[in-house]
């Protein structure tokens, strides 16, 4: 559903309209890299659902500017995954948590707070997660210094090599509005965070970080995704449809 979802926004034209919003009047491989690169960054609710927003989002983007669907794919799933575990409140974290409180009980540990030993454990794991640090530093370094290497390399001269993809540029010239594809944006994310508090009982409950995060671990985020989808995929329709009336 979320891949239709921004596939109504492509076909719209507002996904043509943000790339041209991130990469002005040039077609910078370096700036769309880093376009993906910081998208990452603030889908960091979810692991899974920041890959499929922000790659089919950022793909118009990348396409202009000539970097191969591989380096893009690279780019959205090696900042997803870090930047969700580093999340203090997200799906992954809420999951970790109860990992380590079944750790607990498996260990036969008593814990006299649970709310809070497994959360100051798991904040106390931050600094040693290396893997998700040069992860991060990994994808920076190759976008920001264009250095590619083994498999990586041919795909991107191969993509240099070929011409411009045609989806890419069509409607570059018409006016678009960006309203069009950020609200419902906007929607899908302040839907995706109200859905997982008031799913999981965060309603019933005085709220703290700690908190939130085992509301969100209560939520049930399939259900959760799917109505925020929807209800972001009927205002991407009527946005796209008002705009269209006025065109």
């Amino acid at each position: 559903m979320m891949g239709g979802f921004v596939e109504v926004l492509n076909r719209s034209g507002s996904m043509h309209a943000l790339a041209q919003k991130f990469l002005g009047a040039g077609d910078s491989r370096k700036r769309a890299g880093l376009g993906a690169f910081g998208m990452g960054w603030l889908v960091f609710f979810d692991g899974l659902a920041n890959c499929m927003l922000v790659g089919k989002t950022m793909r118009a983007v990348t396409d202009r500017a000539g970097v191969s669907r591989e380096k893009l794919a690279f780019i959205v799933d090696s900042t997803a995954s870090p930047i969700a575990s580093f999340a203090l409140i997200s799906t992954w974290i809420a999951t970790e948590m109860g990992l380590i409180f079944a750790g607990f009980e498996n260990a036969g540990v008593t814990v006299s707070d649970p709310s809070i030993a497994p959360y100051k454990l798991l904040i106390q794991s931050l600094p040693y997660r290396f893997y998700n640090y040069f992860a991060l530093a990994i994808v920076f370094l190759t976008i920001w210094l264009g250095r590619e290497y083994g498999p990586m390399l041919a795909f991107e001269r191969r993509k240099a090599s070929c011409s411009s993809d045609p989806s890419a540029k069509k409607g570059a010239h018409a006016k678009r509005k960006l309203a069009v594809g950020l609200i419902p944006l906007l929607i899908l994310i302040l839907g995706v965070f109200g859905g997982l508090y008031v799913e999981g009982g965060g309603l019933n409950e005085k709220f703290s970080l700690s908190g939130a995060i085992q509301v969100f671990g209560r939520a049930r985020a399939d259900i959760v995704f799917i109505c925020a989808t929807a209800f972001a995929s009927v205002a991407a329709i009527m946005l796209t449809t008002v705009h269209g009336t006025r065109e």
